[in-house]
């Protein structure tokens, strides 16, 4: 849960109000395998929930949490805080199909 401190989108105008509680989020859905993320703050939640490694924007990094197998994906921020730079377009990022078994 967030409060967005002005009309705007970024990071700097967010505060984070209560995290996601994971554990129990991934117990309510046991064939979650994968967690995706935009914005920076979003990025730092997991990061400091899971104790995983930070992924770079458009990778990925693996981690095991709550007995589970995990796939992080980072995505490039959405927000019009942050103009594309023209090196990404939505073609030449990854595909990313969530499923579950």
């Amino acid at each position: 849960e967030i409060i967005r401190l002005k009309n705007n989108a970024s990071d700097n105008f967010l505060q984070v109000v209560r995290e996601v509680d994971l554990a129990q989020l991934l117990a309510a859905v046991p064939t979650c395998r994968a967690i995706v993320t935009t914005g920076q703050k979003a990025t730092d939640v997991i990061v400091r929930l899971t104790g995983c490694a930070e992924p770079p924007v458009g990778g990925s990094v693996e981690f095991a949490y709550a007995d589970h197998m995990l796939r992080f994906y980072r995505m490039p921020s959405s927000s019009r805080a942050y103009p594309k730079s023209g090196k990404a377009s939505p073609q030449s990022m990854m595909n990313i199909s969530l499923q579950h078994s």
